[in-house]
């Protein structure tokens, strides 16, 4: 199980790290399994959702932060897999486990579905989370989601316009070159993100 050590590069072109700010050492950031170790915060999980809150956590320097990993890193457990586009639907059968590489993904399966077959809930597993699964997919809920959830919890704080900010501090988009474009034009709203660790384009 890896341990990182915020700040540092987490994965590159995931999140940048804000090792400027760290009165902590430089160089490797990566902790040694076994070995005791003190942390102001612990962050499980080294998804995209994990990492962008242990570089929040770390930003200003006044905290050490480790982050716990089950998974290990997908440059080493799933080669070029976890780089080139083409390989995304690499060992994501739907009704089976088939190919699914087990240091890259949970091996969930839903309970059986309708005509009782169980469907593959590709989850990634690794630095980065399911962004290890390579499927290049940024995606937020819907307006009406958000809302059911703010109903269901009776707490109107869960609203889309309440949370945006968050989404938005959390992200950086880097909008397509249209110049380079002939023909499909991208539809995007960039007010919609900020300047946040996780990067999107």
């Amino acid at each position: 199980m890896p341990i990182l050590m915020i700040p540092c590069i987490l994965l590159s072109a995931l999140v940048t790290a804000v090792a400027s700010h760290s009165p902590l050492p430089k160089g490797s950031s990566f902790g040694v399994a076994g070995e005791n170790a003190a942390y102001d915060y612990v962050v499980v999980g080294g998804g995209t959702a994990g990492l962008t809150v242990a570089t929040r956590l770390a930003q200003d320097g006044r905290y050490s932060v480790a982050v716990l990993e089950a998974g290990g890193f997908p440059h080493i457990d799933h080669g070029n897999r976890s780089s080139v586009p083409g390989y995304a639907f690499s060992g994501l059968s739907a009704t089976n486990l088939e190919g699914v590489n087990p240091k890259v993904d949970w091996m969930d399966m839903t309970t059986p579905q309708v005509g009782g077959i169980p469907i593959h809930y590709a989850q990634g597993k690794g630095l980065g989370g399911s962004s290890v699964r390579n499927l290049m997919v940024y995606q937020r809920p819907t307006v009406g989601s958000m809302q059911k959830w703010a109903d269901e919890l009776d707490d109107q704080s869960w609203t889309w316009e309440n949370v945006l900010p968050y989404f938005q501090k959390s992200v950086t988009l880097t909008p397509p070159n249209l110049s380079a474009r002939s023909h499909a034009v991208p539809s995007y709203d960039t007010s919609a993100f900020g300047n946040g660790p996780v990067k999107v384009g």
